[in-house]
């Protein structure tokens, strides 16, 4: 049963929508944005993201405006996007994060329509609901992917930055947040094979220092180190999103990145262990693995298994992988 929004007819004032990180999370908010412009077009629709993740909303027609909170600076940025908040005088507040500093945003907004899925000790939300998609009455599921849209001048740099002549392409995304949704190196070294033996180059997508290692790791260890480009700390996020887009299907752990190709609207492989597809935004991918482990899904990153996601043999994630090709091949046949 969806919650309903008890306001009478639809809310087409001034609308403030919360939702500042992860990216993951930011991601999977996007369909909610434009379905709900989509559902009440003559509102006045703003985003509040952090940075770099403001290069997703640059331009984009379903948003009337966007609130930026510098998170790499001190204390007085969030101070700023608090007084910000304040000053545009909001209709209503849809707080997706439910966290503490939303939740301190919404409160000193001055709104009178807060709403949000989490209980303060002060009385923070007008309006509790925990499917705020049902009580605005819209379908971000309804949404047709790709969520963004990549102009040609980004594309062509994309397409540069490859600097291969291969045509079969799969986009690896070999880090995450935490050590235990990594699938293990060796694992992605086997799984590289496969893929050069069977003519795919594998683009190596991470950020940060630790990933860059976990990459030249993959590269020095692999039989076809000329079927591998190592694009790890190379990217920025809208460079990251056009490169996606010329690949045939995305392999990876929980993570941004992941999300990243999935609303793209390329086949996704989900490797999970610690985490469930179900519940972290990766319901409708390709093909969801996970590992043996009955606590599957426990999100215990203090397991002392670290090499959960090592359960998933390269064999079969590369026939999962085949499999995506060949559906997506037909679907555009069709």
């Amino acid at each position: 049963m969806r919650d309903r929004n008890p306001l009478n007819g639809p809310f087409n004032g001034k609308v403030l929508v919360i939702n500042y990180s992860a990216l993951g999370d930011v991601l999977i908010g996007i369909p909610f944005l434009r379905a709900y412009k989509e559902k009440y077009p003559k509102s006045s629709l703003y985003s509040l993201v952090c940075t770099p993740y403001d290069s997703f909303f640059s331009g984009e027609s379903y948003l009337d405006g966007l609130l930026v909170w510098d998170r790499s600076k001190d204390e007085k940025a969030f101070l700023k996007c608090l007084i910000d908040v304040r000053k545009h005088k909001f209709d209503c507040i849809l707080d997706l994060k439910w966290t503490d500093r939303s939740g301190l945003m919404t409160y000193f907004s001055n709104c009178p329509l807060k709403v949000g899925g989490r209980k303060f000790p002060l009385k923070v939300y007008s309006h509790l609901s925990k499917d705020l998609a049902g009580f605005c009455g819209i379908h971000p599921e309804r949404v047709p992917k790709p969520y963004l849209l990549i102009n040609s001048e980004e594309r062509l740099i994309a397409r540069e930055l490859i600097s291969m002549d291969y045509k079969k392409l799969v986009f690896c995304v070999i880090g995450a947040s935490k050590k235990i949704k990594r699938w293990p190196i060796e694992r992605w070294i086997s799984f590289t094979n496969l893929a050069g033996e069977n003519g795919f180059a594998c683009l190596l997508i991470g950020h940060g220092a630790e990933e860059e290692d976990i990459a030249s790791s993959i590269v020095s260890g692999s039989s076809r180190p000329a079927m591998i480009r190592d694009m790890t700390g190379k990217l920025k996020l809208r460079d990251m999103a056009a490169l996606s887009s010329f690949c045939n299907v995305a392999v990876g752990g929980d993570s941004g990145p992941l999300h990243l190709a999935r609303v793209m609207g390329i086949p996704v492989v989900g490797l999970f262990g610690p985490t469930d597809p179900w519940n972290t935004g990766f319901s409708e991918i390709c093909r969801a693995i996970r590992v043996r482990c009955p606590k599957s899904g426990c999100f215990n990153w203090d397991c002392t298994n670290q090499s959960c996601l090592g359960d998933i043999e390269p064999d079969e994630v590369w026939t999962a992988v085949e499999a995506c090709v060949l559906d997506r091949a037909e679907l555009l046949e069709g």
